[in-house]
């Protein structure tokens, strides 16, 4: 979405192509071709991959794209087909997530068929870029064939002005006597720490609030805080990306709860990371998330906690920082090199 928007600033002619979301929310001056339908049913999605993929070629052919940018291996096959046929366009791949070498071997039959035929793209890649420098050592070691010099590290950072937005909203924000923590992303109950947190501030009887804003909640979650019929947490609806900061400016603390299930989670410094931190809030991250501590010394930011949620001593131990600090990460920053590429 943001870098979309940066190629709107520099005027940089595109086409998009995705599927269908549950809300499609994202809007652009350029064409965005949303395919298929969302749906939990299997015939249906695959359907939708269907559709994707047979669509997506006839318009890379109608489109003649001089450059094709592809996020994920679910994006590849038009792209796989359109570059067998016309192998001077330059190809460049982004990977928002790292994919182990078990899990690709339990994957269905589709996503070993377009692995397999990624392989062709990664060979002949003009870019490939991963979120972090341990997924992207991860990621070579998967590919030993990658050349280090179209390897590069994108990190996820939000917008500059989510700094002046969070600081303005924050100065209106209203005095309370309680602590309020957010938590914007998908929860379930296995691959994060949910549980154990919402019964935690349960029994912190009024110290902590606790908001929820989600689109995807696993039913066993629902269930959970349905349960705990708590007065002190709350599920919220899910709000559009870019009105974050207005509502992230109106906590002190937001977590990260993921367990560390598999690789991914564990070398994974997650959006909502830079997301709390540049609208000035404190973070309390699992210690499962290796790159995240890595993050976090590298950077010196206090403010960056690293908490055992299975442990309530601990979590009681942490004390928030009575004066906000807002860093500077910003997604313009990021994206000079590749859009001076473009």
């Amino acid at each position: 979405m943001n870098f979309i928007h940066n190629l709107e600033i520099k005027n940089i002619s595109c086409k998009v192509f995705t599927t269908n979301s549950q809300i499609n929310w994202f809007n652009s001056k350029f064409n965005i071709y949303r395919l298929g339908s969302f749906s939990k049913n299997a015939v249906i999605r695959y359907c939708t991959y269907i559709n994707y993929n047979l669509v997506t070629f006839l318009q890379l052919l109608f489109y003649k794209p001089t450059k094709i940018i592809y996020y994920e291996t679910y994006s590849s096959l038009p792209v796989y087909w359109y570059k067998r046929l016309f192998k001077a366009t330059p190809i460049l791949i982004h990977f928002h997530e790292y994919v182990s070498p078990e899990e690709k071997q339990h994957s269905s039959y589709f996503v070993r068929y377009l692995l397999k035929n990624e392989t062709y793209l990664l060979k002949n890649a003009n870019w490939i870029s991963q979120t972090n420098k341990e997924r992207m050592e991860l990621f070579q070691k998967d590919y030993p064939f990658l050349s280090q010099s179209e390897c590069h590290i994108f990190p996820n950072y939000p917008p500059a002005n989510w700094q002046n937005l969070a600081q303005a909203n924050k100065r209106n924000r209203a005095q309370t006597t309680s602590t309020k923590i957010i938590y914007v992303g998908a929860l379930g109950i296995k691959s994060t720490y949910i549980e154990v947190f919402a019964k935690w501030v349960n029994q912190q009887n009024g110290a902590y609030y606790f908001d929820i804003f989600s689109d995807n909640i696993e039913k066993e979650v629902l269930e959970m805080i349905a349960a705990l019929k708590s007065p002190f947490i709350s599920i919220k609806q899910p709000i559009n990306y870019f009105d974050l900061p207005s509502i992230l400016a109106n906590y002190h603390i937001g977590v990260v709860l993921y367990t560390g299930h598999i690789p991914n989670y564990v070398y994974n410094v997650p959006n909502k990371v830079f997301e709390y931190l540049v609208c000035g809030l404190d973070v309390w991250y699992s210690k499962d998330l290796i790159s995240t501590a890595k993050f976090q010394q590298d950077n010196k930011i206090e403010n960056l906690k690293a908490v055992c949620f299975k442990d309530p001593v601990i979590m009681e131990e942490n004390k928030i920082n009575q004066v906000p600090f807002y860093y500077s990460f910003s997604c313009e920053a990021i994206y000079a090199d590749i859009l001076n590429d473009l």
